[in-house]
């Protein structure tokens, strides 16, 4: 499987990041994979985006408004559109071993850290497109 996989299947990424230089080059790497990517600064606006579905939500654990935490765990409980398996990847400056079983507790299914390793997120883009793909 390679890039090319990802740019036919053009998956629909959530991109919640309050830092416009980070926002820019996240966006821009996930473009560039060929991902269909929209942008939310805060929580409030990434809730009112979920309200079209995703194929994955990642999402900045420092939020203006509310933890990325918190906003995954409302995804999970259903406040929005997106089906319980649509896959949440949060970035984090801190990902020390209680702050991952936090995450994972909230519903996250990928933690990275800060700055986000592009390759394991075509990795997770990978796994995805597998999971969609006719058997």
């Amino acid at each position: 499987m390679d890039i090319h996989d990802i740019e036919k299947f053009k998956p629909a990424v959530l991109l919640v990041e309050d830092d416009e230089l980070t926002k820019k080059i996240e966006a821009f790497a996930l473009h560039a994979m060929g991902c269909d990517v929209d942008t939310a600064n805060d929580a409030e606006t990434a809730l009112q985006a979920l309200e079209k579905p995703y194929d994955l939500i990642v999402l900045d654990v420092g939020l203006p408004d509310q933890s990325g935490v918190r906003l995954a765990e409302s995804i999970r409980r259903g406040k929005t559109k997106q089906k319980y398996s649509t896959p949440i990847l949060i970035v984090s400056t801190f990902a020390e071993e209680i702050d991952r079983q936090r995450y994972l507790n909230a519903g996250v299914d990928e933690i990275l850290s800060k700055p986000m390793d592009h390759e394991k997120v075509k990795k997770l883009l990978f796994k995805l497109i597998e999971k969609q793909k006719p058997h």
